[in-house]
């Protein structure tokens, strides 16, 4: 079963019951922990770890075989819409407002120390040196988001969700 959210596919009916090795820190532990306590897996082939502050990976540790399920996240779990507004609700009421109420949810603990700035919301100096870069709109995120989709000024904790879905989707 596919259903789209935002630019993310999800393929969620299947069973898997395997777990990754984990690395890093204790946050990164929690995360993999909740998961699979929610009912999902992680192929055994695979390492969660952490990347840098903030940026968490899961890579491979040994061949995994063509057709093979890397990981399957439950569906309570997932932030799906029909388009990338419904997303950015989602995410402020189920991510970025939870966390501000319920921080020591893995995922809520893990989204407060990731920094999903766009670049619109970037100092001066930090924009001065991409502005010669496409796609040269910045903020044509945070428009869109203001005018397009809410149709009204964004709060912070709705702005934040914006990014945070956003940056996790590559648009």
């Amino acid at each position: 079963m596919l259903r789209h959210a935002g630019v993310l596919r999800v393929v969620a009916a299947f069973a898997l019951a395997l777990v990754a090795r984990v690395s890093g820190d204790a946050e990164t532990r929690a995360l993999v922990d909740h998961v699979v306590a929610e009912g999902g897996a992680f192929h055994a082939s695979q390492e969660v770890k952490l990347l840098g502050p903030g940026y968490r990976g899961i890579v491979a540790t040994s061949h995994i075989e063509d057709g093979s399920i890397l990981a399957r996240i439950p569906w309570a779990l997932i932030v799906a819409g029909d388009d990338t507004c419904t997303c950015a609700k989602l995410a402020s009421k189920r991510l970025v407002e939870r966390a501000e109420v319920d921080a020591d949810t893995p995922y809520a603990s893990h989204l407060a120390g990731y920094d999903a700035r766009l670049p619109c919301a970037w100092p001066e100096s930090a924009k001065a040196a991409i502005a010669d870069l496409p796609p040269r709109d910045w903020d044509r995120h945070a428009q869109w988001f203001e005018r397009g989709c809410l149709m009204r000024p964004p709060t912070n904790a709705e702005t934040r969700a914006m990014y945070l879905t956003v940056a996790r989707a590559g648009g």
